[in-house]
């Protein structure tokens, strides 16, 4: 009898203890758990505070100047086969020119309001027809875009005439195809006078009226594919961060003392 209650007493005691262990490890193993959860919240926050950071840093190191839509201009060309010729102009709805921090040109986005298309000679059958399904369409499609995606050499504007070369994104009727051309750009103090010529074979853009290579035995009617474009923009830049530029100033001069 004695030998059982101690053998049970055993038991009992046994038993305490692995329940303890077992509680311990139980409770050890949600502490982790939410150590675990506490350090990934912490790293998830850090790590989206950060990417704000460089975010509205980046943002911050961009300018960006408006074109002055009452000065700047776009005027068009386009011939006929026998040699006879059309000009006018199109209006900008608005021009947006991008720039990085010490002013260099890195990008722009010109929106072309197609209504306002004009004829040089006042015809209002050309210019109905220029608008109309044959060409335009500007009902259906009312702006066109160009966008710049490179240029060089780097962009950056002077005081005497500067020369580039454009790569841009031509969008009419919603069709996108790109085209390079050269441009110059002057800085006035701080007034932009930018000028640029291109031209473009119109049936790349789905415009096929009157074109020899889509339509036989046209004769003197046939026009020409390519129509040629001038633009001369006009803005005035913002300024570059005083401070910024006398740190750089700084830094400069303490590099030049050291060596």
């Amino acid at each position: 009898m004695k030998k059982t209650f101690i053998l049970l007493l055993a038991i009992f005691v046994l038993s305490g203890c692995a329940a303890k262990n077992t509680n311990e490890k139980s409770e050890n193993s949600q502490a982790s758990s939410t150590d675990e959860e506490v350090i990934a919240k912490t790293t998830e926050t850090n790590n989206s505070e950060v990417n704000e950071i460089e975010s509205n840093t980046e943002t911050e190191n961009n300018l960006s100047a408006n074109i002055n839509l009452d000065l700047s201009t776009m005027n068009w060309n386009g011939k006929k086969f026998t040699g006879s010729e059309h000009n006018g102009t199109i209006e900008f709805n608005s021009g947006t020119l991008d720039l990085d921090n010490n002013r260099n040109i890195i990008g722009g986005e010109f929106i072309i309001n197609m209504n306002s298309l004009k004829d040089s000679d006042g015809s209002e059958n050309l210019e109905k027809h220029l608008k109309g399904e044959d060409f335009f369409q500007v009902e259906t499609y009312p702006e066109a875009k160009l966008k710049i995606t490179h240029i060089e050499p780097n962009g950056e504007l002077k005081e005497e005439e500067t020369k580039y070369t454009i790569t841009a994104d031509l969008t009419i009727k919603e069709i996108t195809r790109d085209i390079v051309f050269e441009a110059t750009g002057k800085l006035e103090k701080n007034t932009l006078n930018a000028n640029a010529e291109f031209n473009i074979d119109r049936t790349r853009w789905n415009i096929k009226y009157g074109s020899g290579k889509f339509f036989k035995g046209l004769g003197d009617k046939v026009i020409n594919d390519e129509m040629s474009f001038k633009i001369n923009l006009i803005s005035l830049l913002p300024e570059v961060n005083n401070v910024e530029k006398e740190e750089t100033t700084n830094s400069t001069n303490e590099i030049n003392n050291q060596e």
